[in-house]
């Protein structure tokens, strides 16, 4: 397959040039390739077959995590950084978009950004901007729910998993339903513990003088849809529902072959798709294989000095035969791991790259 990369880039107009390349020895199924562009900007590239190898949304383990962490806590040959995730404050390592993980929800979008969806069972994989409707269900009563895992706001009502692994303090709370076995086991005025085998449901200090009356012992039901908002419809809503990995980033690069240049209706800022640094995108190929892309930004060393813009960015991923691809999260977080080494040259200057809310992880399917 490194071989395939190569003739690629060469036949696009001297786009980049194999300047170096890791001797690392790898099994079938899988190549990696480190490449720099026409004005040194570095790109590290690694294609996988997804026959040989299952690629999993995997969480950090307590707190952020060294994607190098999680891609040997899984085994894997090889890890990439995933999602779009809050920084600071109590609701650090929450993710900022859609992220679902064998069928476990860990967040929702909060505006219609591009998302890759996939399943191991017939390897369809889908691209889309999307967002998520989600609804409570208790008597006669629906309830729409604005999110999960995120934010309480006043007006609100939020969903809680346990799969998150932390407790957060909601000051503007006003009632919580501890729901467990389809029933509300409990309700609470302040904060109670996520049943480990249910969810808790979060309304809004305001909101409760509007919500319908619950009480302990009905019924609860709760279910979520995706949305694609893609104009003209690009994806259906069923080809989501059975859709078990869902990784959210922005913006997509590439959609059916052909490069994207409006990204206005993802409603991202110009100096984040303008401004050159660090990133990291995956795409899909024609044939099927996957293709991990990261590219250096941050200015330390004189080989990695360049970072890459949004529309270049997309232009690269096209040309590198995707027919499909989607920015994930980039700069400091931009991170490859091949064989339990950070392969390319992190922002941060440490080799290691800044711990992260979740990673993409590739593992051999005959282990």
């Amino acid at each position: 397959m490194f071989n395939l990369i190569i003739n690629r880039l060469f036949l696009i107009s001297c786009l980049a040039i194999v300047r170096t390349a890791i001797a690392v020895e790898l099994p079938e199924g899988i190549s990696y390739s480190h490449i720099f562009l026409s004005d040194q900007t570095s790109v590290h590239v690694l294609e996988v077959n997804p026959h040989f190898f299952d690629i999993i949304p995997v969480k950090n383990k307590g707190d952020v995590e060294a994607v190098s962490s999680m891609a040997k806590r899984h085994k894997a040959i090889a890890a990439v950084n995933g999602g779009f995730f809050k920084m600071k404050g109590e609701f650090a390592d929450l993710p900022m978009g859609i992220l679902k993980i064998d069928n476990h929800w860990y967040g929702t979008p909060h505006k219609p950004r591009g998302a890759i969806g996939w399943s191991h069972a017939d390897e369809k994989v889908l691209f889309d901007q999307i967002l998520t409707q989600i609804y409570g269900y208790s008597g006669n009563a629906v309830i729409p729910i604005d999110g999960i895992n995120r934010i309480l706001k006043d007006q609100q009502v939020i969903l809680c998993t346990p799969h998150i692994g932390k407790q957060f303090d909601y000051p503007n709370l006003g009632l919580q339903l501890l729901i467990k076995d389809q029933k509300v086991s409990k309700i609470e005025k302040k904060r109670a513990s996520i049943p480990a085998d249910g969810v808790s449901l979060m309304i809004g200090v305001l909101k409760t003088l509007s919500f319908p009356p619950i009480a302990e012992g009905d019924d609860f039901e709760w279910d979520i849809h995706v949305t694609p908002q893609s104009h003209p419809p690009y994806t259906k809503s069923e080809e989501w529902s059975d859709i078990i990995h869902i990784v959210g980033g922005t913006p997509i690069l590439v959609r059916g072959g052909r490069l994207v240049t409006d990204f206005s209706a993802e409603q991202t800022g110009s100096h984040f798709l303008n401004v050159r640094l660090a990133r990291t995108a995956v795409g899909i190929l024609e044939n099927g294989n996957w293709l991990f892309v990261v590219v250096d930004g941050f200015y330390k060393n004189i080989w990695n000095t360049k970072g890459i813009t949004i529309p270049d960015l997309a232009e690269l991923m096209q040309k590198l035969g995707c027919v499909e691809a989607l920015n994930l999260c980039g700069g400091k977080c931009s991170t490859m791991v091949l064989k339990n080494v950070v392969v390319n040259d992190p922002p941060d200057g440490t080799r290691k790259g800044r711990k992260v809310s979740d990673a993409l992880v590739i593992i051999p399917k005959n282990r």
